[in-house]
């Protein structure tokens, strides 16, 4: 049943996205291998880094966790975050992260926390970048022509952090709002179960929180491999403009533009970074050659992690599969 649920996904997402990887795939053919080759190490540390803040969180919640399960499942959410059009991920995360040893509960706690986490670095390297590029003649005019999508995007990226960030470490912002979300059941009886699914993704997140805020040396080190693991995103464009934007610039200019782009609302991000890299980097380059990188891009993190959590995910279905016969 799984697995034709798996495969009518499929079938919807290549339909869906038939067009887009048409023209992903275009203008791949516009940049040489080796640098469409270098994109895709690019992409791979991101994953590496994934996987093992996976491994590190998971470990505390399960000693028998391991490395290659972390690794696995970022890869498999990657698959799945395409085949429902980015609805997905985090349910299937949770899943996943269940099968390997991690209560469901606790796995919800893992994976929003990790969300918070994640959403943190984004927002300080954004702002780190915002006013560097601000410094700067041309990405200075950039950040001014387009400082209200970006000035939106940052103010809504340091408030969810905050938010998401209160909820988990504070036990008594926590009790608080377990005592609103009490009188907003008794004022909306009709929205009851609703108000108790908030609580109980609150609560798990909180749990989570409490629970990792003792080991600030962990947190330390997945801020770092967030950091890595962001950059090495957002380096793939730096390096492939870099005659025109310079690298680091490049690099920079992407990570304002990936945080712009979450305020606009797309189906996997598709359209959306699209419209928010062109608009940026078209001070620097021609359109064409942004609209070339942005599908490289699009290639080498979105393609490719998708072809490899699809095989991963296949792989793991069979060894599973074989193994409850050798058990019977």
């Amino acid at each position: 049943m799984a697995w034709a649920v798996v495969l009518i996904l499929l079938a919807l997402a290549f339909v869906f996205y038939r067009d887009t990887v048409n023209q992903v795939l275009e203008g791949v053919r516009n940049l040489e291998v080796s640098k469409v080759s270098l994109c895709c190490l690019f992409a791979v540390v991101y994953y590496l880094c994934e996987g093992t803040i996976l491994y590190k969180m998971g470990k505390l919640i399960n000693p028998g966790y391991r490395w290659y399960n972390g690794f696995s499942v970022s890869y498999k959410c990657e698959f799945i975050r395409v085949l429902t059009m980015g609805t997905g991920a985090g349910v299937a995360e949770i899943l996943f992260l269940q099968k390997d040893g991690i209560p469901a509960g606790k796995g919800t706690g893992l994976t929003l926390m990790q969300y918070a986490l994640k959403r943190i670095t984004m927002m300080v390297i954004a702002l780190a970048a915002f006013i560097f590029l601000c410094t700067k003649p041309v990405s200075g005019k950039v950040m001014s022509d387009y400082r209200l999508l970006i000035l939106g995007a940052l103010a809504f990226s340091i408030v969810v952090s905050l938010v998401v960030s209160a909820l988990a470490f504070s036990k008594k912002l926590n009790v608080l709002m377990n005592l609103l979300l009490d009188k907003l059941c008794q004022k909306f009886v009709t929205k009851k179960g609703l108000f108790e699914k908030w609580r109980e993704t609150m609560n798990q997140l909180n749990e989570a929180g409490l629970l990792y805020i003792h080991y600030p040396v962990l947190l330390i080190q997945i801020l770092i491999l967030n950091t890595v693991k962001m950059l090495s995103f957002y380096a793939i464009p730096g390096f492939i403009l870099m005659s025109s934007t310079g690298f680091i610039e490049g690099t920079l200019l992407m990570a304002v533009a990936f945080v712009s782009a979450t305020i606009i609302p797309s189906p996997s991000g598709v359209g959306a970074l699209e419209f928010a890299f062109v608009s940026f980097f078209g001070a620097f380059v021609q359109q064409a050659d942004a609209i070339t990188s942005v599908l490289v891009y699009r290639f080498a993190t979105w393609i490719m992690p998708c072809i490899i959590g699809m095989i991963l995910f296949v792989v793991d279905g069979f060894r599973l599969k074989r193994g409850k016969k050798c058990i019977e």
